[in-house]
C-alpha cells in the first residue's frame, strides 16, 4: 500500500513538475514584448512621416514666401515704371529738347532733366521752367526753409486749382501755358506776384505764379476775378 501510494506521489509530482515549463512556454512576455517594439516601428515609422511633411511644409512654405517677395518686387517695380510711362506721356509734350539744350548751357547742372516735366519762352525769350520739385518736409530735410515746384504747388493748393476744374494732370500744362503767354494783368501780396490770366479748355483762369530769377517755377495757385 505504501508502495502504491509513493508511485502516485512521484507521478503527481512529475505532473506538475513537467506541466509548469509547458505553460510557461505559452506565457505572453514574448507577446508583450514584441508588441511594444512593433508599435514603437509604428510611432518611428509616424515620425519620420511627419518630419518628412514638415520639412516639405517648410520647403512650400519657403517657396511661398520667396515668391510673394519676387510678385511684391515686381508689383513695385511695374508701379514705379507706370509712373515713369505717366511722366512721358503727361510731361513728355511739355518738353522740347532744343529748350532743354538753351536751359542746360545756361544752368548747367543747376538743371536736373530727369525731373524736368516742361518748360515754355515766354515773348520775353525768358524760358519758363518746372520739376518735379519737393514738399516742405522733403525742403527741411535738405537743409531748404520751404518746398518748391511741382510737388510744393500740389502739396499746397492741389484742392484749389480742382476747385477751379483743373486737375493735377492738367495742372503743369496750364502753368506752362500761363507762362508762355505771359498775359500778366496785374499784381498780389507784398512780394507783388504776378498775377497771369489765361484761358485753358474754353474756361479764363487766373492763376498766380512765383518764378525765380533763372526762370523756375517755385509756387503757384489760382486767384478769383
Amino acid at each position: 500500500m505504501r508502495f502504491f501510494f509513493q508511485i502516485f506521489l512521484f507521478l503527481f509530482t512529475w505532473f506538475n513538475l513537467g506541466a509548469t515549463p509547458v505553460f510557461s512556454k505559452v506565457a505572453l512576455p514574448s507577446v508583450v514584448v514584441s508588441f511594444p517594439k512593433a508599435e514603437n516601428q509604428n510611432q518611428e515609422s509616424e515620425l519620420k512621416i511627419g518630419v518628412s511633411n514638415f520639412a516639405r511644409s517648410g520647403i512650400s512654405e519657403n517657396s511661398f514666401s520667396e515668391n510673394a517677395i519676387l510678385w511684391e518686387s515686381s508689383v513695385l517695380e511695374n508701379r514705379a515704371h507706370e509712373v515713369n510711362v505717366w511722366d512721358v506721356k503727361e510731361a513728355g509734350k511739355l518738353l522740347d529738347n532744343a529748350l532743354i539744350a538753351e536751359l542746360k548751357a545756361t544752368l548747367g547742372n543747376k538743371v536736373d532733366v530727369k525731373k524736368l516735366i516742361g518748360l515754355v519762352k515766354n515773348p520775353e525769350g525768358k524760358i519758363v521752367w518746372l520739376d518735379k520739385g519737393v514738399t516742405n518736409a522733403e525742403a527741411i530735410a535738405l537743409g531748404r526753409k520751404k518746398g518748391a515746384g511741382f510737388a510744393h504747388v500740389l502739396e499746397k493748393h492741389a484742392t484749389d486749382f480742382l476747385n477751379k476744374g483743373i486737375t493735377e494732370a492738367d495742372l503743369p500744362e496750364f502753368l506752362l501755358k500761363a507762362a508762355k503767354e505771359n498775359n500778366i494783368v496785374k499784381t498780389t501780396g507784398s512780394t507783388s506776384r504776378a498775377v497771369f490770366e489765361t484761358t485753358f479748355k474754353g474756361v479764363k483762369q487766373r492763376v498766380t505764379i512765383t518764378i525765380g530769377d533763372n526762370g523756375y517755377i517755385v509756387g503757384a495757385n489760382p486767384i478769383s476775378f
